[in-house]
């Protein structure tokens, strides 16, 4: 089996490289090795037998080429930090996977599976303390709000201010 991950030379991306060269498969690594993420003078390093390409995922030339041959797709780049530069964070993050499925299907590549990294985001606001009804679960702040700029998360149902507990990863929310 070929597999393309993108973004393998990342934390994430790295052990996945090493668990899929553990069940024989063939692996690309396409990754820009961004200089927040690997530091100042970025170099991959990857396990031997693993094909790198440099290059950005909003980049369409760089997709087809590393789609060549693939039948599973890995995408776990991704730009993190949308605080600083909300342009990079979006074109990295939306066009780089838009443009993965549309050289798919331009090409029609017989791609098997696409396997598309998500972020903390899913599991919601989290648990907070209210001091009138203990930990509570808080709805989404609501359009009104967000207008008035009023940025407090609040208690479902007394709405006073609540306070973040820690994210315990075995708490479905």
């Amino acid at each position: 089996m070929k597999a393309l991950v993108s973004g393998g030379a990342g934390f994430i991306g790295s052990h996945l490289v090493d668990a899929l060269l553990q069940r024989n498969w063939e692996v690309t690594v396409l990754d820009s090795l961004e200089s927040r993420v690997h530091g100042p003078a970025p170099k991959p390093t990857l396990p031997p037998g693993v094909e790198f390409l440099r290059a950005d995922v909003r980049d369409k030339t760089a997709w087809e080429k590393a789609l060549e041959g693939v039948e599973v797709v890995f995408h776990q780049a991704a730009y993190q930090d949308y605080m600083t530069d909300y342009s990079t964070f979006f074109h990295s993050n939306v066009v780089g996977t838009a443009l993965l499925f549309e050289v798919i299907r331009q090409r029609h590549l017989q791609i098997r599976k696409v396997v598309v990294a998500s972020s903390q985001a899913v599991y919601g606001e989290g648990q907070y303390q209210c001091g009138a009804h203990g930990v509570v679960l808080p709805l989404a702040r609501t359009n009104r709000q967000m207008q008035k700029g009023d940025w407090e998360v609040r208690c479902p149902q007394c709405q006073q201010t609540v306070q973040p507990l820690l994210l315990r990863e075995d708490f479905p929310n």
